[in-house]
């Protein structure tokens, strides 16, 4: 486990409030931090550990800004403590799909080995002919579903012209009684 000098100096910035951290932190071996003057300590992890982590550090910390902004980068492991035990915190959203994307990298075949496995499929069961797919001719309505309309007698009414005189009746005998 290392710390920067520029942790343990805002430790003691803050005199007896951090004093059992900075106890704590005293006994780790320094990691040289290569700037000028003192920074923050979260402003000096942050470029230590930088966006891509080269170095392949953890992080522990209790500063919760800079949890969350190490849990956007990938590729950081994350440490905290909790009841006395040490625990690594579970890998990034961004993590995991990163190793994934490495993983798929790694397993799949590479462009020769493609003309290889292609090679060795045209020897194995010879040229495939390429089917083309037959397309589907448009076909109109189903003759069956279409109902010829109706001829009507002369002076034969519709059911919407029936209904429209069934209301006028009744609208005409409610007026007569009433």
């Amino acid at each position: 486990m290392w710390t920067t000098q520029c942790v343990l100096d805002e430790c003691e910035a803050f005199g007896s409030v951090l004093y059992g951290p900075l106890k704590v932190l005293k006994q780790f071996k320094l990691q040289p931090c290569n700037h000028k003057s003192t920074l923050s300590a979260s402003k000096c992890i942050t470029r230590l550990i930088g966006k891509k982590n080269k170095e392949k550090l953890f992080l522990a910390t209790q500063d919760k800004m800079l949890n969350d902004w190490f849990r956007t980068k990938a590729g950081t492991p994350m440490l905290y403590i909790a009841f006395n035990t040490i625990t690594l915190e579970p890998p990034s959203e961004k993590s995991k799909m990163k190793a994934e994307r490495q993983t798929d990298a790694k397993i799949a075949p590479s462009e020769r080995e493609h003309d290889v496995i292609k090679k060795l499929k045209v020897e194995a069961f010879g040229e495939q002919e390429v089917k083309k797919k037959k397309h589907k001719k448009l076909k109109g309505a189903n003759p069956l579903s279409m109902k010829p309309k109706r001829k009507r007698k002369e002076g034969e009414l519709s059911k919407s012209q029936k209904k429209k005189l069934k209301r006028k009746q009744r609208e005409h005998l409610s007026i007569e009684n009433g």
